[in-house]
């Protein structure tokens, strides 16, 4: 089995850390994997090489090809035309850039597939820049044999934004890697967390889609009546003078901490005593998931729970922040987790 996978970067989010899990796991079998990427830069922990799974680059289109239709980019465009070789399955694991559906559509391969990451109809409605985006990429679409969207939650409003009706989505989660969690949760220094305080840990970018205004609300609700609970937030982001803004407002300095961007957020998380995700809407959320490997329960609201199938959500996070008690730590292996992506991959591989 020869697959090509075409990904714009090798660089810090989540795709990116998607993609190497996927490539790095095991999930793909005895697969042979050429992964092409357009940036030569790698800004993370992105060491995919191994007899299997080889790193090619290719030249980037003019960024001011994503504001022609895709239609015309194919007219235009006489790039990625040359292969060694054919594929029985060609990935844009990217969605997003015409680089990757081009070179996917021009390799010579058996099936098609594209990576669907988001809930795309909440994107379009939130984000502005998405809709110009949208409106210039929607026709490629069509030309995709088959989709892979990483929850339930994706799929129905990728069909109605793009009004397809029959064609094959699979639904395959994210893999996590819990071995490099549990290495890196024992890294590093030790992070002070007040042992009389209930220490509650988020992560994710400081923007809309994430919801930290949200959390905000909620905590300064939960201070009200409790007097013992702290909460760490970890990554950066457009918003983030306006959320240290809004905490001051609130009076939560004492109370809530902005960590920053950090390389490992995983410490973190093993000695916080519970991950608590706001996010307004989500493709999957990884970080649950990675908190469970590290060890500690998770809190979200129950919209959360259909792009994270197995996991359930809390009616009302104030109430639950309210309830909640320290519990003794049970890293998760996620065992059944990794077997049910192998199984649906397998499918979709043969």
């Amino acid at each position: 089995m020869r697959i090509a996978v075409f990904q714009y970067d090798a660089g810090m989010g989540g795709i990116q850390k998607s993609l190497r899990n996927l490539l790095t796991l095991g999930v793909l079998g005895e697969a042979r994997v050429d992964v092409f990427l357009f940036r030569e830069e790698s800004f993370g922990d992105w060491q995919v090489e191994t007899e299997q799974v080889h790193v090619h680059h290719l030249p980037a289109l003019p960024r001011w090809y994503r504001f022609l239709p895709f239609s015309l980019v194919k007219k235009l465009c006489r790039a990625y035309r040359s292969w060694e070789g054919a594929y029985d399955l060609a990935v844009d694991f990217n969605s997003y850039q015409p680089d990757c559906a081009l070179a996917a559509l021009r390799c010579p391969a058996k099936k098609r597939v594209e990576w669907i990451h988001n809930d795309v109809q909440q994107v379009w409605e939130h984000e502005p820049k998405f809709r110009v985006l949208w409106h210039f990429m929607k026709d490629k679409f069509r030309e995709f044999d088959e989709f892979v969207g990483v929850s339930d939650g994706v799929v129905k409003p990728f069909r109605e934004m793009t009004g397809l009706k029959d064609v094959p989505i699979r639904v395959i989660p994210n893999c996590i890697d819990v071995a490099q969690i549990r290495e890196l949760s024992e890294k590093g220094e030790s992070i002070e967390f007040d042992p009389d305080r209930i220490n509650l840990v988020t992560a994710g970018r400081l923007c809309f889609q994430k919801g930290f205004d949200l959390l905000l609300e909620i905590f300064a609700a939960v201070c009200g009546s409790r007097s013992d609970m702290e909460l760490w937030i970890l990554g950066d982001g457009e918003q983030r003078s306006e959320l240290e803004a809004m905490s001051r407002r609130l009076g939560l300095e004492e109370r809530v901490h902005f960590v920053g961007a950090v390389s490992n957020p995983y410490r973190y998380m093993a000695g916080a005593d519970a991950f608590v995700l706001c996010s307004r809407y989500e493709g999957q959320g990884m970080v649950l998931w990675e908190a469970l490997a590290a060890g500690i329960p998770v809190l979200f609201p129950k919209h959360l729970e259909q792009y994270n199938s197995g996991l359930t959500g809390v009616d009302d996070l104030e109430q639950a922040l309210l309830a909640f008690h320290r519990q003794e730590k049970h890293p998760e292996d996620l065992c059944s987790y990794h077997e049910e992506i192998r199984r649906r991959m397998e499918s979709l591989l043969h």
